[in-house]
């Protein structure tokens, strides 16, 4: 049956009808007399099913929960004013007043972020992970209700055994408007940033504390997991769904995809292989995406199963190994069947695939044997400041006030501690009443003209003055102030307070950021190994 084309010049060629109709039969969308068969059927369908070990890779398990559509539904009408348009443009007024508030105190933002990663930061840092994953994957169903959508499962996602919560809202792809379809992705990234907007008022607005704390960590785990997981269109998580549809393109990494095989099949392979076309610039920004999203998707691949190596003090290497014969072993085991049994569209050419495999397996092979991976050898090792200056208390007291955190820069000469000794203070306001005592007894003497005990109370007086001064050195050094400009190192400031210090007490050590040096614990049998290593 004969169609006909309204516009001429967008006429499909009779190749681009045959492609589209075998994408047809391949995808199942249609069939024909030859491809109903059972057989062809039923290997389609065991075809798309992931094999035993695939369902248990442990660098990414999915594992669905419950069914969370009414449970969104009865949240609709208490988190919905939230996506409201005014809301938005008050979220977005109260971004910028948040990031405003952040770069004018960027260097106490700065001072604080550092140790963040210390064992006595992981809770606060759990705490808010966890408040933002039930927030953000709340949002994307709660937005996806909204527009008439369904969410018909949640669960967790296991990377690495590191869980992920999720939820499916792929009912969202049936709106008819694209700016839908975006804010329901985009629905998990303006939550956190709205958190994030105002603690970063709040941690503008208040001295440090458990609320200035918490404040600050909300902050960072909102622009970390936002900047480098969730708007990164290279993996298919929020950003990916974002830019398909804001350059309308819905299958952007499936085309992306369908183009490295084409590359593969045609220049690696020698098949015959077709690829559809559009526009110039759609094209090249599709091949451009897919070359893009293989790279990344294979390095977070690399470096997981890296990661997993590392794990359990080495009995993660054998996750590593199962992970990589998932990855690598049972894809290339299929292929290799292929390859040997050939396919409907001709047998491969093995002279062409050994001239792009071999110099690629030179490079990786050059590659993993001239590059000094960490952990080949494992030797304890401290890095020290060199030389580091311990300031001292120069007399007791008891800790008044602390004025510097770890990590902080000082200058020479700056303030770090305040120490209060009342007893001390009381001692040379004695001395300095005795002086002037003294100086009143010389001078009646003098005028007596009694020279012998003139001449002895001036020798007092000498003493009297030599011990103010000594007296007077000893309460200038109750205030502590830094000897060098450098860094700042103290364990917890916090526990210094109200404690006393002897004198000789460690109060603070002070570095330059210039001049480390590391000592290292080597044994003997790796003694060789590392003196033939410095050289290189």
């Amino acid at each position: 049956m004969l169609a006909h084309c309204a516009r001429p010049e967008q006429a499909l060629t009779e190749a681009d009808a045959t492609t589209i109709c075998q994408w047809l039969i391949d995808t199942e969308l249609a069939f024909t007399g030859a491809s109903v068969e059972s057989k062809r059927l039923a290997q389609a369908a065991k075809d798309k099913q992931p094999g035993r070990l695939a369902r248990f890779n442990p660098l990414y398990m999915k594992v669905p929960v419950c069914f969370p559509d009414r449970f969104f539904g009865k949240m609709l009408p208490w988190m919905g004013w939230l996506f409201s348009k005014p809301m938005v443009a008050i979220t977005l007024l109260l971004m910028v007043l948040g990031g405003y508030q952040v770069l004018a105190n960027w260097t106490q933002f700065v001072i604080a972020s550092r140790g963040i990663f210390a064992p006595g930061q992981w809770m606060w840092l759990g705490l808010c992970w966890l408040l933002f994953k039930i927030v953000h994957e709340c949002s994307h169903g709660t937005v996806c209700k909204k527009f008439g959508g369904s969410v018909h499962e949640a669960g967790l996602v296991f990377i690495l055994f590191a869980p992920l919560a999720y939820v499916d809202v792929t009912s969202s792809w049936r709106f008819k408007s694209k700016w839908h379809r975006m804010f329901v992705a985009a629905a998990g990234m303006y939550i956190e940033l709205l958190i994030a907007s105002v603690a970063a008022l709040i941690w503008a607005g208040t001295e440090p504390g458990v609320v200035n704390h918490l404040c600050f960590h909300l902050i960072l785990m909102a622009s970390v997991t936002t900047l480098l997981f969730n708007t990164n269109p290279l993996m298919r998580f929020d950003g990916y769904y974002l830019l398909s549809d804001g350059v309308d393109i819905p299958n952007l990494y499936t085309d992306g995809q369908l183009f490295l095989r084409y590359l593969g099949r045609k220049y690696v392979l020698g098949l015959p292989a077709e690829v559809s076309t559009g526009s110039w610039s759609r094209d090249t920004f599709i091949r451009l995406y897919g070359i893009a999203a293989f790279v990344w998707r294979s390095f977070i691949t690399f470096f997981l199963i890296l990661a997993a190596a590392a794990m359990f003090e080495g009995a993660g290497l054998v996750i590593a190994l199962f992970a990589a014969a998932i990855w690598l072993a049972v894809p290339a085991w299929k292929f290799a069947a292929n390859l040997m049994q050939g396919s409907a569209c001709g047998k491969p050419s093995l002279w062409r695939l050994a001239g792009v495999v071999l110099p690629a397996v030179l490079v990786i092979f050059y590659f993993l044997t001239h590059t000094p991976w960490p952990g080949v050898k494992r030797t304890p090792a401290v890095v020290e400041y060199s030389p580091l200056a311990v300031v001292r208390a120069g007399s007791p007291g008891f800790v008044a006030e602390i004025h510097v955190r770890s990590g902080q820069q000082v200058e020479a000469g700056q303030l770090l501690a305040a120490l209060v000794n009342l007893e001390l203070q009381s001692e040379f306001r004695d001395v300095e009443l005795a002086i002037k005592q003294s100086q009143m007894k010389s001078r009646a003497l003098k005028q007596r003209e009694e020279l012998a005990a003139y001449q002895a109370e001036q020798k007092q007086l000498e003493s009297l003055l030599k011990k103010r001064e000594e007296k007077r050195d000893e309460v200038a050094q109750l205030t502590v102030r830094g000897p060098i400009s450098g860094t700042v190192i103290v364990r917890d400031p916090d526990a210094l307070f109200g404690t006393y210090a002897t004198t000789g007490a460690e109060i603070v050590s002070i570095g330059d950021e210039r001049r480390k040096e590391l000592r290292m614990s080597i044994g003997q049998e790796d003694l060789d190994a590392f003196v033939a290593y410095q050289g290189k």
